[in-house]
């Protein structure tokens, strides 16, 4: 099959703007890359299956960045922490009420109370309080619970910097499958962040398979784990989708963690788009392959990062117009409106949810 394509507005800025970026971040001055037709912001509006909530970003200025770079929905997941984030369920679900066709709210799972590792293995406030807030309806999702994680507090001033970030908490606690039960119960999906090291890839594993009727959303493509490994979860367990929240390069001053940060502490992490746009081979076999089992996500996380959004999509775009036009659709948007049960008003596709039938 030919692709078309055609340069997005705005793909390619003035010289003199590329020029100045350049010289103020001292990247290399970027191409004009082709989106294709199917992969635009006509085309395609966009479903961002994986953000965060801050307390001081209000719905509306979310909005406005949502409308700069196509995106017609996000999920909203808030970060609880008393660094740059301070947001609350709460605010998420009001924004959700708000604006119900662009925002799905989550029940957060950055949050100070779930930090000690004892939390995970003793009993636990969160669950009451997590299942009164499911009872109400306003709630499409628990999440992000962070698990496996390579802290980068100290390269970000805005962030707690007398630590480092870094986590490593059981997948398969007895409290991590008391959430999967909850979410099963309540049929809203579960986005995990583990890093798919030997170790924590075992761990997922004895979660997937104990909580088979539980959605459960694996960040960062499963962990940014090598492709024939995605696939062997993927085959194994219907109950699972991969995110691919910030595994997209920005062309102009790449960073995140699509671009295989942090460097040298992991041999497992695994590239899916190259800097330039190409998609890994592998990467894009699997996204054919299993088409109904991946969401994007810009994993936007702090106040800070949001004059980046539109770099990130950007990135999403030119990932997607590497693959088949009805897998971008499926990606890009459909796959995340399955996912939280909700429907794109403009056109059929957009169904209940449900376990994943691909692969």
């Amino acid at each position: 099959m030919t692709i078309a394509h055609r340069r997005a507005p705005g793909r390619c800025p003035r010289l003199r703007l590329v020029l100045l970026s350049a010289l103020l971040i001292g990247g290399a001055l970027p191409g004009c890359v082709p989106v294709a037709t199917h992969a635009d912001r006509v085309a395609l509006p966009l479903f961002d299956a994986h953000t965060h909530l801050n307390g001081d970003m209000t719905a509306e200025t979310l909005i406005e960045w949502m409308d700069r770079a196509g995106v017609r929905k996000m999920a909203l997941m808030p970060r609880h922490y008393s660094d740059d984030g301070r947001a609350t369920d709460e605010q998420a679900a009001a924004y959700a009420a708000k604006y119900p066709d662009r925002f799905v709210a989550f029940i957060g799972g950055q949050r100070g109370d779930l930090w000690n590792s004892r939390a995970w293995t003793t009993d636990s406030h969160f669950l009451s309080q997590a299942e009164a807030k499911l009872r109400t309806g306003r709630y499409g999702g628990l999440g992000e619970f962070i698990l496996h994680h390579y802290g980068y507090n100290r390269l970000v001033p805005t962030t707690h910097q007398h630590i480092s970030g870094d986590i490593e908490l059981p997948a398969d606690s007895p409290l991590m499958f008391e959430i999967a039960d909850l979410a099963a119960r309540f049929d809203v999906p579960v986005v995990l962040h583990a890093e798919a090291e030997s170790q924590t890839a075992a761990q997922m594993r004895r979660l997937l398979e104990r909580s088979p009727r539980t959605r459960i959303v694996w960040a960062h493509n499963c962990g940014r784990g090598p492709a024939a490994q995605v696939a062997a979860f993927l085959r194994a367990h219907p109950n699972l989708m991969c995110d691919l929240g910030q595994m997209a390069v920005p062309l102009v001053n790449p960073y995140g963690y699509g671009t295989g940060w942090p460097a040298g502490r992991s041999r497992h992490i695994s590239i899916v788009q190259y800097r330039g746009g190409d998609v890994a081979s592998d990467m894009r076999d699997l996204f054919e392959a299993f088409p109904d089992r991946f969401t994007i996500g810009t994993d936007t996380a702090h106040p800070f990062q949001y004059p980046r959004y539109g770099d990130v999509i950007e990135g999403f775009r030119v990932l997607l117009s590497k693959l088949q036009p009805e897998t971008a659709r499926r990606i890009g948007s459909d796959n995340a409106e399955r996912l939280f049960g909700t429907r794109d008003p403009r056109t059929k596709h957009g169904v209940r949810p449900g376990l994943a039938t691909s692969g």
